[in-house]
This record gives structure tokens, sequence and C-alpha cells, in this order.
């Protein structure tokens, strides 16, 4: 039997197609910026995630020293899954520890209800914190 050697080459060339399969399965498409609730003011966090459109706000447990909890928090419904909607929550803040901000949720126990769309108010809505 003889055995098949891959030429320097041929190595090269499956090292970096190894490589990028690697990376497309380990990097996420859209990377979402991060921020820490407790180092920006209210109206700097309103202010960024109206221009991101999405965040992970970072923000320290009220229960637990040293421990930072996080979400994803968005600026409209366009930012959430099929069969979610946006609901008010808080975030502590630098100067307000109850800022307010959307988050997505399930729409009836997350059934695949149609999500809102953006023109549709987003006032009025009882927080799911």
């Amino acid at each position: 039997m003889t055995r098949n050697r891959l030429n320097p080459a041929q190595r090269y060339v499956g090292a970096v197609l190894a490589a990028s399969v690697l990376l497309s399965v380990s990097v996420p498409a859209g990377a979402v910026e991060r921020i820490r609730a407790d180092e920006n003011t209210c109206a700097k966090i309103q202010e960024t995630l109206q221009s991101a459109g999405a965040l992970i706000i970072q923000y320290p447990s009220a229960r637990v020293a040293n421990l930072l909890l996080y979400d994803r928090y968005v600026s409209s419904c366009a930012y959430c899954d099929p069969g979610e909607d946006v609901a008010p929550a808080t975030v502590p803040a630098s100067d307000n520890p109850e800022c307010v901000v959307q988050r997505c949720v399930p729409i009836g126990g997350g059934q695949g209800t149609p999500a809102c769309t953006p023109s549709e108010p987003e006032t009025g809505r009882d927080n799911r914190n």
C-alpha cells in the first residue's frame, strides 16, 4: 500500500481552510456593542442604544457583590426576533437607578405570534423585568 502524502503547499491550503472554517463557526455574524450601565448616564445609555439599535448592557448585581449581570436591550422591536415584542425595563445608570430601556420578550409565551412593527407605539406596556 502506498500512503498519500501531501506536499507543503497542499498542507498550507488545508491549514488555511481549516482555520477559516473554525473562525466562521466561532465568531458571531454581528457583534453587539457592550456598555456598563453604572459607568454611563441614563442619557448616554439611551443615546447609544438609539444609535446602535441593540446593546448588551452590563450592570452590578444588587444582591451579590462584585457580580456583573447583563442583558440585551433594543431601541425598537425591529431588533427582536419573530414572536417577540418589546417591553420596558430599567438599568441602574450612574445618574438614575431606574433608567428606562427596552428589551425583547416573547409574545404570548413565545407561540410565534408576529412581532410588532417599528411604527407601533411602544408606550404603556407593563414592565416584565
